[in-house]
């Protein structure tokens, strides 16, 4: 039987993946509540179906992108869920859950005779729009086999880490937490390099040719920070619940993880100022307020000055 693929999950680093997936055979069917986000794969889908239960029964591997884990749980497991469906044999769930979640949909679909593949992906809206992401992938291993073709569309990087569900989540965890803390940290120096009167270009670049650099000097400031743009793609919700997830994994194995828990106090507390639904990039504005600095580049602020 030749496969037939399906996406669930529509959103901003869902259809980036997803247009990947659909641009080759065998082609895609899709799925999103969200209409108008599904309405624009008219023309690059083979269908746009209505429900869960109505891609299980049209698609044999199901690919998903969740925003939280009520979504992932209500798709796969709800009245109307994928495992209801009578033709999906594979999902393969690209959303960050943590590995407990993952353990859970995965005993629970193979009650259905339906393998449940946990492989999170990092690399932001662009490595999801260039394939390039880096793809972690764990489950059962011949189904793995089965679905690597279609995850090397998102990323010729696809790291396979084991026959548990959970493993690959508890490893995504790691990369956000790294990620999330690099981030707090840098901008924490950069307000106080600016509130020191250095400039914040001339900062970037001496920490990107040094020992000092990490993905939010790579990525987050040169793209979103300093051109004040705050755009990079990911919710402040979103840094703030993979925080949660992997602080909660880490006490439960007794794993001492302070300096993870310092930054999901300032993660959480943007978020009761209003940050939730905002780019995780605007952490600095709220950081820059006390100390009474901007900090933003000169094309920012050329753009500023223009304005006046």
């Amino acid at each position: 039987m030749s496969d037939v693929l399906g996406f669930i999950g529509l959103g901003s680093m869902g259809s980036g993946m997803a247009r990947r997936l659909a641009v080759d055979e065998p082609g895609m069917y899709v799925h999103d509540i969200n209409t108008a986000a599904a309405s624009k794969f008219s023309n690059l889908a083979k269908g746009i179906l209505h429900s869960p239960i109505e891609m299980g029964d049209t698609a044999n591997i199901v690919f998903l992108c969740m925003p939280d884990l009520k979504a992932g749980e209500d798709v796969v497991l709800g009245e109307k869920g994928l495992v209801h469906g009578r033709r999906v044999k594979v999902i393969v769930d690209l959303s960050t859950t943590g590995s407990r979640f993952a353990e859970k949909l995965g005993e629970a679909a193979s009650k259905y005779g339906i393998t449940y593949l946990a492989s999170p992906v990092s690399g932001g809206l662009a490595g999801a729009a260039a394939g390039t992401l880096a793809v972690m992938c764990s489950g059962p291993e011949e189904q793995y086999k089965q679905v690597l073709p279609y995850l090397e569309r998102l990323s010729k990087r696809v790291f396979y880490l084991g026959e548990k569900p959970g493993s690959a989540q508890t490893m995504k965890l790691i990369n956000n937490i790294l990620s999330s803390i690099g981030l707090v940290a840098a901008c924490q120096a950069f307000v106080f390099g600016t509130k020191a009167g250095l400039d914040p270009d001339l900062m970037l670049e001496v920490l990107n040719s040094g020992t000092g650099r990490n993905s939010a000097t790579w990525g987050k400031f040169p793209l979103a920070i300093l051109p004040r743009t705050f755009d990079h793609g990911s919710k402040t919700s979103i840094t703030a619940k993979d925080v949660e997830l992997c602080l909660a994994e880490a006490d439960a194995l007794g794993v001492d993880m302070s300096i993870a828990k310092a930054s999901q106090k300032v993660w959480q507390s943007i978020i009761d100022q209003g940050a939730a639904d905002e780019d995780n990039t605007v952490l600095i504005k709220y950081l820059e307020k006390p100390a009474g600095v901007i900090v933003e580049g000169k094309a920012a602020r050329d753009r500023r000055q223009a304005s006046r």
